[in-house]
């Protein structure tokens, strides 16, 4: 048995001692965890990652998310591979792993909005339309929007190139969108 399985194993049995001393006090208590492990993609992902050109935009269509789940990276759990890239993306910009994370829906479009301020595109169905209730809600402040962070193998160069030259057309000068692989 490892550190990490002795570690989960103790706190599973912590959290069921708490809520059976407690049950009146600890009925909605949420005493479960995450697990993350830090696991190196596929080569044949990395390979695509590095040849991708956004230039041949329709020539390009595998999907260059689901090869970042669990399934696919040959871990347990049921991370799906945006999870992991945004676990990767909010880690990397210095937020905690508990950090609070609403899902915003675009026209039929999904981002994911973190510390009131920075906005991560990661949905490979953002549109046209998705931008424009993105910078209608941005315009009107409904939504206080400073970063927007985006997956450019999801959005291909079309509906990037669209979401970077509305955004700086916008009248808000301190939205800044920048383009992570």
């Amino acid at each position: 048995m490892t550190i990490d399985e002795i570690s989960r194993k103790r706190i599973e049995l912590a959290g069921e001692k708490i809520k059976s001393e407690n049950p009146l006090t600890t009925e909605n208590l949420d005493t479960g965890f995450k697990h993350y492990r830090v696991v190196k993609p596929n080569i044949m992902t990395i390979d695509k990652i590095e040849e991708f050109d956004p230039e041949k935009e329709l020539l390009f269509s595998d999907d260059m998310v689901s090869p970042f789940s669990s399934d696919s990276l040959n871990v347990a759990g049921n991370a799906s591979g945006l999870d992991t890239i945004l676990t990767t993306w909010l880690v990397a910009d210095g937020y905690k792993f508990n950090e609070p994370v609403e899902m915003l829906t675009f026209a039929n479009a999904t981002a994911h909005y973190v510390g009131k301020s920075t906005l991560y595109i990661i949905d490979s169905d953002w549109s046209q339309a998705a931008t424009e209730e993105l910078l209608n809600q941005i315009g009107t402040h409904q939504l206080n929007v400073n970063q927007i962070f985006v997956y450019e193998y999801s959005l291909g160069f079309t509906r990037l190139t669209e979401l970077k030259t509305n955004v700086k057309q916008l009248s808000e000068p301190n939205v800044k969108v920048e383009v992570r692989g």
